[in-house]
């Protein structure tokens, strides 16, 4: 539980750097507009390309069975989620914000130095899983919030919007990279690597000023509850069920794990740009990552008995 808190009392410290800027009127309203784009159009997008870039083949096909069940399950996962949401009627911004929370935890900025500890040597494994998360979100994802974004534009039009997104553009180059066994030239994978690093914690300075001000709690924190067990418990518990049916629980320890994450601050920078419920988001990123300082310990022990 130590090492745990340790990963994430950083997390909380740099939203309270945020939230001071605001209060001390050094940050306004507008930074989270600016900062949250940084990490749409530069930083996520770096990250992402150098991911997919950088994916040896020998890695993929030692597991190559689950990394492909990992990403069925994430799609049917996102998939579920938002047909639930869309059949209990809920708002557009609250389900587009479910369908995302539902599969996108911590799953590189806590997971794998997490990981790391917990199971050493799964270095490799660990990398394509979290790349596996970023390309179901940054693919699948987008795709349906794009569509759902331009519900009443023509076809060519949504098209045309996924095309130019940046995250489609990385995924796209980021693959092509891999596929032709280029190798990016060291001082451009250096400078990607630092914009890359600076993403998550930009975003967090943003989410920091943005919760300096009213949020209704008492209006969002039951839906926000809710998400929070799906995301650190339901979501994992269906990895880990499937694990015991095809019993191979030693195989699919770092999956569980990564499926248990809290969740990443990637959806809030996402609803700069998307009809996603923020302040709901806000919530369960701080009601999971609080809450994971108990159920991540729980986790790893239930993997290990």
């Amino acid at each position: 539980m130590l090492e745990i808190f340790k990963l994430i009392v950083p997390i909380f410290l740099l939203i309270g750097v945020g939230s001071v800027l605001k209060i001390t009127k050094v940050a306004d309203d507008t930074w989270v507009e600016v900062l949250n784009r940084y990490g749409l159009y530069i930083g996520f997008p770096s990250l992402i390309f150098l991911n997919l870039s950088s994916l040896v083949p020998e890695d993929l096909a030692e597991k190559a069975e689950v990394f492909l069940v990992n990403g069925l399950l994430l799609v049917l996962i996102m998939l579920g989620a938002l047909g639930v949401s869309i059949l209990l009627k809920l708002p557009r911004e609250r389900a587009n914000a479910i369908m995302v929370a539902a599969i996108f935890g911590n799953v590189a900025y806590l997971g794998y130095p997490l990981i790391g500890r917990v199971y050493p040597g799964k270095g490799p494994e660990t990398t394509i899983i979290i790349s596996i998360y970023v390309l179901v979100l940054f693919s699948l994802g987008i795709l349906l919030l794009e569509v759902r974004r331009h519900q009443r534009e023509p076809l060519l039009q949504i098209a045309y919007g996924i095309l130019r997104n940046p995250f489609i553009v990385a995924i796209v180059l980021g693959a092509l990279v891999f596929a032709l066994g280029w190798e990016v030239p060291p001082a451009v994978h250096a400078a990607l690597d630092m914009i890359a690093q600076s993403a998550s914690p930009v975003v967090l300075v943003s989410l920091g000023v943005f919760l300096a001000r009213k949020i209704p709690l008492r209006s969002i924190w039951k839906p926000a509850l809710a998400v929070s067990v799906v995301r650190l418990f339901i979501v994992p518990s269906l990895f880990y069920a499937l694990a015991w049916r095809l019993n191979s629980i030693e195989l699919y320890q770092v999956t569980v794990l990564e499926a248990a994450m809290p969740l990443a601050v990637t959806p809030f920078a996402l609803s700069s740009m998307y009809p996603l419920d923020r302040s709901l988001t806000v919530t369960v990123i701080f009601i999971s990552s609080i809450a994971s300082l108990l159920t991540l310990p729980l986790w790893v022990m239930w993997m290990a008995g």
